[in-house]
């Protein structure tokens, strides 16, 4: 149960990271800042996986026939748990993807 909310949360800051890089990617006021806002709503969604989460990677990526379209962000978990380390021999690190498109020039609000 441990492993499966560290994976939901982990999930869920990647995905609010990646839709915000492709706003903020997709808006000509804040295109250069894609990497810090995808970083900022990345960790305000961590709070069981705060202590062990590493650096988000956030790259800007092709989508379908697009070129750098799409901001993708990924991001690790490690941690040991006292029962499943002394059942496996060793921690877990839970990964995490996500990508999201955008069409430069496009007012979302």
């Amino acid at each position: 149960a441990q492993w499966f909310a560290w994976k939901r949360e982990l999930q869920h800051a990647t995905d609010q990271a990646a839709l915000a890089g492709a706003w903020a990617r997709s808006n000509s006021s804040s295109q250069g800042e894609y990497i810090v806002r995808a970083n900022q709503d990345f960790y305000a969604n961590l709070a069981l996986t705060a202590d062990g989460v590493s650096q988000p990677t956030v790259q800007l990526q092709s989508y379908q026939n697009g070129s750098n379209n799409s901001v993708s962000v990924s991001a690790t978990f490690s941690k040991t748990l006292p029962f499943s380390s002394f059942l496996t021999g060793s921690g877990v690190t839970i990964q995490a993807y996500s990508q999201a498109a955008f069409q430069s020039g496009m007012n979302y609000s």
